[in-house]
């Protein structure tokens, strides 16, 4: 009946094909694969991915179908399980690199402690990461799209360009250093980088320090919030910063 059932699905070239076998949809492969483990343990069809999960409802069947996997060195697909699932444990992390690195934007010694905590931390939760790094936002939104992930991890990106993707792809979306924050409708791990600028300013001040200046790459996003801070305390201890200040 199997086969039976198999032949008559045929409805174009055999490689392009799927199946659906006890409630799963599988390509061709895993369909053949499947068909000869039932007729080497002879259960049901439904016994099989029950078996996979270890929810077999007979243990000696499972056990008996968990051998054969385990003889045959058998992995199930995430793409599969994805498809039974509606879930397919991929966060994607896109980076927004606002400059051109020699190697690559994961030389950079900040980008790259966030991500090997993260992976860890996915790894952990039972997550894959894709991570996809451009200067180039209309790339970082199509591959968003392209593939199937169950959040985002947006870094360093503007808060205009974190709703479009937030948009896009509607679905959970966390950003690290987001920058040039508008309203309220986000949610962001970073730094509060206007205080610390603020911060840093006032304790010069108040040791008698004037000659002192903002160094940074661009006066934009958190740098630029720094230089905000710097401004502040300036102005509470009632004295003119300098004009060319940064």
């Amino acid at each position: 009946n199997l086969f039976l059932s198999f032949q008559s699905s045929l409805t174009g070239p055999l490689l392009s094909q799927k199946f659906c076998l006890g409630g799963l949809m599988l390509n061709t492969d895993s369909f053949f694969f499947f068909a000869f483990l039932l007729l080497k343990s002879i259960v049901c069809e439904k016994t099989i991915p029950l078996a996979i999960e270890g929810k077999g409802p007979c243990k000696e069947n499972t056990k008996k179908i968990q051998k054969l996997l385990d003889e045959y060195h058998y992995v199930p697909k995430l793409g599969l399980r994805a498809l039974k699932n509606n879930s397919s444990k991929i966060i994607g992390v896109v980076i927004h690199s606002s400059r051109y690195y020699e190697n690559s934007a994961i030389s950079d010694t900040f980008y790259s402690h966030i991500i090997g905590a993260m992976e860890e931390m996915l790894r952990k939760a039972g997550y894959y990461m894709m991570l996809y790094a451009a200067q180039n936002l209309e790339e970082i939104f199509h591959m968003a799209l392209a593939w199937n992930v169950d959040g985002l991890i947006a870094i360093t990106f503007t808060y205009r360009d974190y709703i479009k993707l937030k948009t896009l792809v509607n679905k959970p979306i966390v950003a690290i250093d987001l920058i040039n924050k508008e309203n309220s409708d986000y949610v962001n791990v970073g730094l509060q980088d206007k205080k610390g600028g603020y911060i840093m300013t006032k304790y010069l001040l108040e040791k008698g320090y004037e000659s002192i200046y903002v160094c940074a790459r661009k006066n934009i996003g958190v740098d630029h919030e720094r230089w905000l801070g710097y401004r502040e305390a300036w102005k509470e201890a009632g004295k003119e910063f300098l004009s060319n200040d940064f």
